[in-house]
C-alpha cells in the first residue's frame, strides 16, 4: 500500500499496527496525544480502502480532525496518515449526534474470523451484498467452498523479508535468458509500449522487467488456486483477517463487475491474479481496460495487463525520464508495487539490462 512517511513536524496519525499513546518522537507529533480505545472505533470510511476518513478524538476533546492516508477494510489505518489542518471544535450536543450517525453508517465488516467457518461464509456473503455485490455471485462463488489447509500453513511459513544480498537474489533472477526474452517482448510490442508510455509515462523497460520477474511475461506459473477459496481461507484465519476481507469482497467485485468468470479467477497463494500478479484490490483500483472489450483482464490480455502495471505506478508518483535507481522518487514510488528495496532494486537492474545499460 502507498504510505505516508512520518517527516520532520508533520501531525500524524498512526497506523493500527503502531502502538502509541501520542506525544512526539524524532520531530514527529503522533496523534492522538492522550489514550483512546481504540482510536479507530471512530472512523467514517468511504470503502474498503477509503482515501480520506474523519476520526474523532475522545469527545470530551469536542474536536473533529481529518485524517488522510491509506485505511483496511474496516476503516483502520494502514499506513501513517497525516492530520489535516483546521481543528473543528463542536458543541457536545451535536459531536454526540454526529458520533451516533458516524457509527451507525460506518461499514462494520462484522464478519468474525475464527469460528464455525460456514457461519463466517455466510456473514462475508452479507458484507459482499451490502457492498453492492449480487446474491447471485455470491452464491456461486462461495458455493461449496471449503478451508484450504495448504492455504494457511503456507501462509504461516512466509517471514515476508529478504534473506540474500542483492547479489545472490539478482543471480537467481535476471540471467540472459529471461533478459533475451524480455527484449523480444520488448520489439513485439512496440506499438503497444508507445501507446502505453504516451499515456501514463512509466517506460517500457520497467514494465518488462516485472512482467518478467512476476510470471515469465505471461508465460510462467500465475498461480493455480482457486482466488476466492484462498480469500476466504486467510480472511477466517485471525492472523490478518481485516486485510483478507477487504482482499476477499475486492475479489467478488471483479467477479460482479464482470472482468474475469469464477473459472478464471485464479491465483497464488494470497490470492495474487494474473500476469503480474495484482491482488485483487489493486485489480479494482488499478485495473485499465486497454483493449477496449469493456472489462479488464489481467490474465489474458497483455495490453490490459501493462497498462494497468503502469497505472499503478504512474499513479503513485512514477515520472517518466527521471532516474529510477535506488533512492529516487520513482524507486520510492515502485514501493506500491514492492515494498522490498531488493526486490525494486532487481526491477530496476533488470530494466537496464533490457537497454543494455
Amino acid at each position: 500500500m502507498p504510505g505516508t512517511t512520518p517527516g520532520h513536524d508533520d501531525l500524524l496519525f498512526p497506523p493500527a499496527s503502531v502502538k502509541t499513546r501520542g506525544g512526539r518522537k524524532h520531530g514527529v507529533s503522533f496523534w492522538p496525544s492522550v489514550p483512546v480505545k481504540p482510536a479507530y472505533d471512530n472512523v467514517e470510511a468511504t470503502g474498503a480502502l477509503a482515501w480520506s476518513a474523519k476520526v474523532f478524538s475522545n469527545p470530551s476533546s469536542l474536536k473533529l480532525f481529518e485524517v488522510r492516508g491509506d485505511f483496511d477494510a474496516r476503516g483502520r489505518p494502514m499506513s501513517w496518515c497525516r492530520v489535516k489542518e483546521g481543528i473543528q471544535k463542536m458543541p457536545i450536543l451535536r459531536l454526540a449526534i454526529l458520533l451516533s450517525t458516524l457509527l451507525i453508517a460506518t461499514p462494520s465488516f462484522a464478519a468474525r474470523c475464527g469460528g464455525d467457518f460456514n457461519s463466517f461464509v455466510a456473514s462475508m456473503a452479507a458484507e459482499a451484498q451490502a457492498a453492492g455485490v449480487s446474491p447471485s455471485v455470491t452464491g456461486s462463488a462461495f458455493a461449496g467452498v471449503t478451508e484450504d489447509a495448504a492455504v494457511l500453513n503456507f501462509d504461516r511459513r512466509q517471514r515476508y523479508t529478504f534473506n540474500k544480498s542483492f547479489e545472490q537474489y539478482v543471480s537467481t533472477r535476471v540471467g540472459s535468458g529471461r533478459i533475451n526474452t524480455g527484449r523480444a517482448m520488448l520489439q513485439r510490442n512496440a506499438a503497444l509500449f508507445s501507446r502505453i508510455e504516451a499515456k501514463f509515462g512509466v517506460p517500457r523497460q520497467i514494465l518488462v522487467a516485472i512482467w518478467g520477474l512476476e510470471t515469465d511475461f505471461g508465460h510462467g506459473d500465475m498461480g493455480k488456486l482457486p482466488v476466492i477459496r484462498t480469500l476466504t481461507t486467510l480472511a477466517h484465519d485471525c492472523r490478518r483477517t481485516e486485510l483478507f476481507q477487504g482482499e476477499l469482497l475486492a475479489a467478488l467485485k471483479i467477479l460482479q463487475r464482470g472482468d474475469l468468470p469464477l473459472r478464471d479467477l485464479i491465483g497464488a497463494y494470497a490470492g495474487e491474479i494474473g500476469q503480474t500478479q495484482f491482488l485483487p484490490s489493486s485489480y479494482i483500483k488499478y485495473g485499465v481496460d486497454f483493449d477496449g472489450d469493456g472489462r479488464v483482464d489481467l490474465r489474458h490480455s497483455v495490453p490490459d495487463v501493462l497498462a494497468s502495471t503502469a497505472n499503478l505506478l504512474h499513479t503513485n508518483g512514477f515520472k517518466m525520464g527521471a532516474p529510477y535507481d535506488e533512492g529516487s522518487a520513482n524507486f520510492e514510488a515502485m514501493r506500491e508495487w514492492n515494498h522490498a528495496t531488493i526486490y525494486r532494486k532487481t526491477i530496476a537492474y533488470f530494466a537496464d539490462r533490457l537497454v543494455g545499460q
